[in-house]
């Protein structure tokens, strides 16, 4: 959140920044900033919500499929890439970091985007 009132994303456009863990709290807090920027950050060059769409995310979630959904309402899946916490879970839980968002109810376009489309948009554009 810091990045978005110093308008970092709109002063470099061509600075990838990943946030871990789904963006944590930002999609739940991103409608209140939209509200209220005018009169906290006035200065900042564009509204919260188009500052984060700027930067790109990664999918570690830990399974929960709700989390997943609110990123993906607020951020965009487009703005998604796959991630997992490996090596500190492995196994099972590791096959749960791309076995959650097949199995989330995304709709199949979304779901591969993020799991094998997205990563290469980061890296390339």
């Amino acid at each position: 959140m810091h990045l978005i009132p110093a308008g970092v994303p709109s002063r470099c456009p061509r600075l990838r920044i990943v946030i871990s863990h789904l963006g944590g709290a930002l999609p739940m807090v991103l409608a209140r900033a939209d509200n209220q920027y005018l009169w906290e950050a006035p200065d900042i060059p564009e509204k919260p919500s188009a500052a984060a769409r700027r930067m790109w995310y990664d999918t570690v979630g830990h399974g929960h499929v709700p989390a997943l959904w609110a990123a993906v309402e607020s951020l965009g899946a487009d703005r998604l890439v796959l991630g997992t916490d490996f090596p500190h879970q492995a196994g099972e839980q590791f096959l749960t970091a791309t076995d959650y968002i097949r199995h989330s109810g995304l709709p199949d376009a979304q779901a591969t985007a993020i799991l094998e489309e997205n990563a290469t948009r980061l890296i390339t554009s």
